[in-house]
């Protein structure tokens, strides 16, 4: 990703085959799942990191919405001098 934005988005289930044509390397370019159990699998297969979304303890955001567009950190309170 650059800037936050991804290069290139790839659906499954064909991983494998996705893999073959990227230029970067495995281990530069992560797949988001949704499932721990099956997309770990691909993901070790193929010695990519793996982003997990939804609601179980392992997801790292609890959507793709989330995932892109984190919330946005509080602003701090500005003082105002009013004379």
């Amino acid at each position: 990703m650059r800037g936050g934005r991804p290069e290139r988005i790839v659906g499954k289930p064909d991983f494998c085959g996705a893999a073959a044509w990227l230029v970067t390397p495995s281990a530069a370019t992560s797949i988001i799942g949704d499932n721990p159990a099956t997309d770990a699998t691909d993901t070790a297969r193929l010695s990519m990191p793996l982003v997990l979304v939804g609601t179980h303890a392992q997801a790292d955001a609890a959507s793709l919405a989330e995932l892109f567009h984190p919330e946005p950190v509080a602003a701090l309170p500005v003082a105002v001098n009013i004379a």
